[in-house]
């Protein structure tokens, strides 16, 4: 365990992160989720653990403004609205502290999208590498300005199991128009956010940008003992690096609404999404085209290959193809031959499911319907 965090006080640290000062009189950004429910929140800066107060958070956009007293080099806050696709971009952060010690550490990337996962508007999305710790660091651009913080990372087991592909530095960072929202009713109005660095090229940026960044230690309550845990205490909704973006919106129970829907004959009435080890299973029930009552269950990968279906469905195999998070590509297969094709998506607040099918049935007569399920 490095110097900084071997302290036995430091017993008590149950998480940390990264910050960055956005005035010179102390006003610091990190994330919401490496300070909730700490008793006790310090920045480490050059070896100096400084106190700091929690002033206000924002758990739904994962941000939280501390103070500290004293004069800091500060980082200004950029214009998010100005971020273009492909501009150049870094972090300074505080990964793994106590493995790879409380040395800042830089890395660099692009904007790779000006949208976060399910094009939420809120986020960036970058390709900084990020580990457990950066949270809460500054995406900087070339600028010097602060143009979003590193909030997250699409979850590499959580695409695995959806897509059978693993996401090469897939992250996102909460935009800076968030925080320069939340400083409005924080700051005070005669507080100064000109920037302090007269910094002209990037490495002279970088340089000024290592001094206004630091580590960030959350303390449980002394009868909340527990081990340093790196940004990984009560995650939010977007949750590896810092909190990873797991959630399949697939999973689940969807009925089928069929006020809302254009059947073929024969219809599944019940839909089941679950995992099982590193595969999706599906499980269906509903009744065939004479009203007899059918039952089937698919296991397997979302890779675009077959995967048997056991039971008495009119196919007995099936390949999902990712099309993005909410989208999937469906083909249906009896004895190899495809019987109907279609595209399942998930609406966006994740309360709605659509299925539209195109086929030939038995008689070689082309059919197509649409299937809306209510997520229960």
């Amino acid at each position: 365990m490095c110097s900084a965090l071997a302290q036995t006080e430091d017993d008590r640290i149950s998480a940390t992160g990264s910050g960055f000062f956005v005035t010179p009189d102390g006003y610091f950004i990190t994330n919401d989720h490496v300070i909730r429910g700490a008793a006790t929140v310090r920045i480490v800066q050059n070896g100096n653990k400084i106190n700091a107060k929690i002033i206000r958070t924002d758990p739904a956009n994962d941000l939280a403004v501390l103070k500290a007293e004293g004069e800091f080099v500060f980082v200004r806050l950029g214009a998010s609205r100005n971020v273009r696709l492909g501009q150049n971009v870094f972090t300074i952060g505080f990964p793994n502290p106590q493995i790879q010690g409380v040395a800042p550490k830089l890395t660099t990337g692009v904007i790779s999208a000006t949208t976060g996962i399910r094009d939420d508007p809120r986020l960036l999305q970058i390709s900084i590498p990020v580990q457990p710790g950066n949270s809460g660091g500054p995406v900087i651009d070339e600028n010097g300005d602060a143009v979003g913080v590193v909030s997250a990372s699409l979850s590499a087991l959580g695409l695995l199991r959806m897509s059978g592909s693993l996401p090469q530095n897939v992250n996102y960072a909460v935009k800076s128009s968030y925080v320069t929202a939340l400083l409005e009713d924080v700051l005070p109005a005669e507080t100064s956010r000109e920037s302090a660095s007269a910094a002209h090229n990037q490495a002279e940026i970088m340089a000024a940008a290592e001094k206004a960044v630091a580590l960030v230690l959350s303390y449980a309550a002394p009868s909340r003992k527990s081990a340093v845990a790196t940004d990984k205490e009560d995650r939010p909704p977007l949750s590896e690096a810092p909190p990873e973006v797991a959630a399949n919106p697939h999973l689940g129970t969807w009925k089928l609404n069929e006020a809302k829907s254009t059947l073929v004959p024969g219809k599944n009435t019940t839909v089941v999404y679950g995992e099982q080890g590193d595969k999706i299973k599906v499980t269906v029930n509903g009744v065939d085209k004479d009203g007899k009552p059918t039952h089937g269950v698919w296991v397997g990968k979302w890779d675009g290959k077959a995967y048997p279906t056991k039971g008495n469905l009119s196919w007995t195999s099936a390949a999902y193809t990712v099309v993005n998070d909410r989208t999937n590509d469906m083909t249906a297969m009896k004895d190899g031959k495809i019987v109907w094709s279609g595209r399942i998506t998930v609406s966006a607040d994740g309360k709605s499911r659509t299925v539209t099918v195109n086929g030939t049935d038995a008689k070689g007569k082309k059919f197509s319907g649409k299937s809306v399920y209510d997520k229960e």
